[in-house]
């Protein structure tokens, strides 16, 4: 135990107010350090000395020594998460300084001044706050968009789509070919590609993924589709379909196709692979635990290394965006939905997320939602736009599709509390308690909350359940709830999104809709499958939403406005369709 370790303890035993002097006994002080009289005799002296306490001892027998605490405790409580801090140790760090004090606040604002870019030891770094861990990057189980941009800078799928030249393009495969009316498909892979261990990547990588997602059981809208996966040679692999898709190609860009090495089971035995995974990309893992996620550039990186040397996300779960800018420097970034109070030496990149939040409904449970009258009235008392005033941050326009720009033109409000609760009383509802469920997120509780009290507003009994995502994608407690708060991120393909969106096995709409809704889908999938223009398919999942919409299978309610933060001095920096920013590009002109 170090000296600062002593007077803390110390410190907790005797609660005496700084600058007053308290009796005691060394026999008593030696207790609290669990050592001698002549160690505790020792150690009072270097405190002393150190200006931590007063000491006067006590003369002749009968008289105690007095002791005077003058180093504050939060004072030495900041000292040690700064410490902690440089150990990589955050959780730690603010657990010790949770309480509000001014050595707390001086705390905050140290912290914060480590965020940004930072070139440090000649490698370029940028750090930044994150409101949570992010400990499972298995691309078997993508859940969260944040989840799903770290995936990308750490795997890489078969193929991928620019999103500026709107074209697919080759990634770990440079060509490809179909035959059989697109019931084959023929991938050719790239050679000299290693995976972050150092283990080439070969055809037999990519069988593995996939055969890997079937026997996981991972909600994979395309493990249904794939009849048999044959490696010819070490660079050539076929795709054997159950039934035609000219999307086939398309549809491999998506985060959980990501390949992942054959070798995963001997990885397993000596690494957790959710929070420590291995694959291709950019940037490799470091570290990753309950307190900082560090990735390090990839210098093999077939597609030529990253310029930047790392990337730290340090959990810091309320962290305050306005004081992260005030810290900022030259050269700093950050991005973040919900940001605000944007500085003026800030470059600001914004735009309209492409998909909604959403309230699905559970036609599949039997109830009171059986009743259409029920669905209107749980429609007609929502307004869009009030929600969108009343709740702000990044929620931005009211939605009528998960295409913002159809929203843009053909949004009309129909929100009435007045009607919504005529429509309750004259339905089949007898004050039925309806659960609306949503997971775990700031803004999703905020929604849940102020559908409640609108809902509640017209005669319905509200229930909300807030879950960890996790739980919230099995199916069995999807079929639990009556009601589901939650949004749709569209990406760059958010035709190929929303076909997977309505397909996969986990999803919140899909387990909610019943036998004639599921009979719409599957029918629009199928005929997006088999149409090469982006805006025909477009026009088919539009029609869909639009008739589901009609039957209140579920409620579109509002876009979101994605923000990207960043000082001129850091090149490279782009937003992408899901408002994040593709690190392998950025670059620091320090």
């Amino acid at each position: 135990m170090d000296v600062k370790s002593h007077y803390r303890a110390l410190r907790k035993s005797f609660n005496q107010p700084e600058g007053t002097f308290q009796e005691v006994r060394m026999e008593e002080v030696a207790h609290v350090w669990d050592c001698t009289v002549r160690n505790a005799q020792f150690l009072i002296k270097k405190l002393v000395e150190l200006q931590y306490i007063k000491w006067i001892p006590g003369k002749g027998r009968g008289n105690q020594s007095k002791i005077c605490f003058i180093k504050p405790l939060e004072e030495l409580n900041a000292e040690k998460a700064k410490e902690l801090v440089r150990q990589g140790k955050i959780s730690a760090a603010l657990q010790l300084i949770k309480i509000e004090t001014p050595a707390a606040f001086s705390f905050e604002e140290w912290l914060y001044s480590h965020f940004g870019a930072r070139p440090e030891e000649q490698s370029d770094i940028i750090r930044y706050p994150f409101y949570r861990p992010v400990l499972n990057l298995d691309p078997a189980f993508v859940h969260r968009r944040t989840e799903a941009d770290f995936i990308r800078q750490i795997f890489n799928t078969l193929t991928s789509f620019n999103e500026r030249t709107k074209q697919l393009e080759g990634e770990l495969a440079h060509f490809w070919e179909s035959k059989n009316e697109h019931m084959v498909w023929i991938f050719y892979l790239r050679k000299g590609v290693k995976f972050h261990h150092g283990k080439p990547f070969t055809g037999e990588d990519v069988k593995f993924t996939f055969t890997r997602l079937k026997t996981l059981g991972a909600a994979a809208p395309l493990n249904d589709m794939i009849e048999e996966i044959e490696v010819m040679g070490s660079y050539r692999v076929e795709f054997k379909l159950k039934e035609a898709n000219i999307l086939f190609p398309h549809e491999l860009c998506a985060e959980y196709c990501s390949i992942v090495p054959n070798d995963l089971d001997e990885l397993v035995e000596r690494r957790d692979f959710q929070s420590h995974p291995i694959g291709t990309g950019p940037f490799r893992i470091a570290e990753n635990n309950e307190s900082i996620m560090k990735l390090q550039s990839h210098h093999e990186y077939f597609n030529g290394r990253p310029h930047l040397d790392g990337m730290e996300m340090w959990v810091v779960p309320k962290y305050n965006q306005t004081k992260v800018l005030d810290q900022f420097n030259q050269g700093d970034i950050l991005y973040d939905g919900e940001s605000n109070g944007v500085q003026k030496n800030f470059n600001e990149l914004t735009g309209i997320e492409t998909g909604a939040v959403y309230l699905s409904m559970n036609l599949r449970k039997k109830g009171v939602l059986q009743d259409p009258s029920i669905r209107e009235a749980i429609d007609m008392a929502i307004n869009r736009t009030k929600m969108i005033s009343e709740l702000k941050e990044m929620r931005e326009i009211p939605a009528s599709s998960f295409f913002p720009d159809i929203s843009l033109e053909q949004f009309k409000e129909e929100g009435n509390l007045s009607f919504a609760q005529k429509l309750l009383e004259e339905s089949s509802y007898q004050g039925e308690i309806l659960s609306l469920y949503t997971y775990e997120m700031t803004s999703n509780e905020s929604n849940v909350q102020w559908l409640k009290e609108q809902l509640e507003s017209v005669g319905l009994r509200i229930e909300i359940a807030i879950l960890p995502i996790t739980q919230l994608s099995n199916s069995e407690i999807l079929q639990k709830a009556d009601l589901l708060a939650a949004g749709e991120v569209a990406g760059a393909q958010p035709d190929i999104e929303l076909i997977h969106m309505y397909q996969s096995e986990n999803g919140f709409i899909q387990n909610h809709l019943d036998d004639a809704s599921k009979e719409m889908v599957s029918e629009c999938i199928h005929a997006c499958r088999m149409e090469p223009s982006f805006e025909k398919r477009k026009e088919l999942l539009h029609q869909l939403e639009l008739k589901l919409a009609e039957r209140r299978q579920f409620l579109l309610l509002y876009h979101i406005k994605q923000k990207v933060v960043h000082d001129g001095s850091i090149g490279g920096v782009m937003m992408n369709a899901r408002g994040k920013i593709d690190y392998r590009k950025v670059w620091l002109r320090k």
